[in-house]
């Protein structure tokens, strides 16, 4: 998909390299080197007023907190996710690291890497194969198949949505697991799914976990 051709991919690499490197010799300055480099891709991806933005940003949400008022909070929050929105990484998240394995982090990143490309690949194979997003404009071809027909169309539609999101929340939480720590479930699947009332819960967990916080 397009977002993979840019230079996200490779800056999300050069991010697990420096937390493994870190890690193995410089465990005491990690969260500094991640901060520093954290900030050179922010740089090279946004520019100087893109970083501006979101130190402006981290600042205002780091004030606002220690008034310790939820209306204001929520306020604040709504208002800056209004213009980026910024995943907060839970406290609690952050002491239950697990203990550093380079043997479990390396079949980790294996068996996450071999995933994530299975899920592009399917999601590759519906775009060219079952033309599912030019399918989706043409209306006198909707119009003419039967009723069973379109409910197929819709749920393959539905479908390459699930995988679509696989992997773009299976990228980071693979690098998540990569520093030790334990992302928000993946998506579950849509075709398990009766009622599109539960589904915001189960779809994107992360989002769910952080509007009822």
């Amino acid at each position: 998909m397009e977002w993979g051709k840019g230079y996200i991919l490779w800056l999300l690499l050069g991010h697990s390299i420096v937390s493994q490197m870190s890690r193995l010799f410089m465990e005491k300055y990690k969260p500094w080197l991640l901060m520093a480099y954290g900030m050179l891709a922010c740089w090279l991806l946004l520019g100087i007023g893109g970083l501006a933005v979101i130190l402006l940003h981290i600042t205002i949400s780091f004030f606002v907190a220690q008034f310790k008022i939820s209306v204001l909070i929520w306020a604040c929050s709504l208002l800056l996710l209004s213009t980026l929105r910024i995943p907060a990484v839970e406290e609690q998240q952050m002491r239950k690291q697990e203990s550093y394995s380079l043997k479990s982090n390396l079949c980790i990143l294996v068996l996450g890497v071999v995933r994530i490309l299975f899920w592009w690949w399917l999601a590759e194979l519906m775009i060219h194969l079952m033309y599912i997003h030019a399918i989706c404009s043409s209306s006198p071809l909707l119009e003419s198949v039967s009723y069973w027909t379109l409910g197929g169309l819709a749920l393959a539609q539905v479908l390459f949505f699930y995988v679509k999101y696989l992997v773009l929340f299976g990228v980071p939480a693979l690098i998540i697991q990569m520093d030790g720590l334990t992302p928000p479930a993946l998506p579950r699947c849509v075709s398990t799914m009766h009622s599109f009332s539960g589904m915001w819960r189960s779809f994107d967990v992360g989002l769910h976990h952080f509007l009822i916080r």
